[in-house]
C-alpha cells in the first residue's frame, strides 16, 4: 500500500508542524516569564514599601521617644511605658524592652 503524498509532502508538512510547535512552545515560555517576572517585582515592591514603612516608623518613633526623654523631667518607667503604649498601640512587646532598660 503506497502512502499518497510524496516524501517531499511529507517532510514540508513535518516542518511546518514542528515550527508551529516550537512558535507557541517560545510564545508559551517567553509568556510565562513575562508574567513571573512581572509578579517577583511586584512582590518586591510591596516588600520594599512595607520595609520602608516600617523604618519610618521606627523612626518616627525614635525621634518622638528623644523628645519625650528630653522634654519630661526624669520620666519613671511607668510614664515611660504609658507613652509608648499611647504611641504605638502595643502592650506586650514593651515590657520585655524595659527589662533591658
Amino acid at each position: 500500500m503506497k502512502s499518497a503524498l510524496t516524501l517531499k509532502t511529507w517532510t514540508t508538512i513535518w516542518l511546518v508542524g514542528f515550527t508551529i510547535a516550537a512558535a507557541g512552545f517560545a510564545a508559551v515560555f517567553l509568556y510565562e516569564e513575562k508574567e513571573l517576572n512581572h509578579q517577583l517585582e511586584s512582590q518586591f515592591n510591596m516588600k520594599f514599601k512595607a520595609l520602608s514603612h516600617s523604618l519610618e516608623s521606627v523612626e518616627s518613633l525614635m525621634t518622638s521617644t528623644r523628645l519625650f526623654l528630653e522634654n519630661s523631667n526624669s520620666a519613671d518607667q511607668l510614664q515611660f511605658q504609658n507613652y509608648l503604649k499611647n504611641r504605638t498601640g502595643i502592650d506586650s512587646i514593651i515590657q520585655s524592652l524595659l527589662c533591658y532598660l
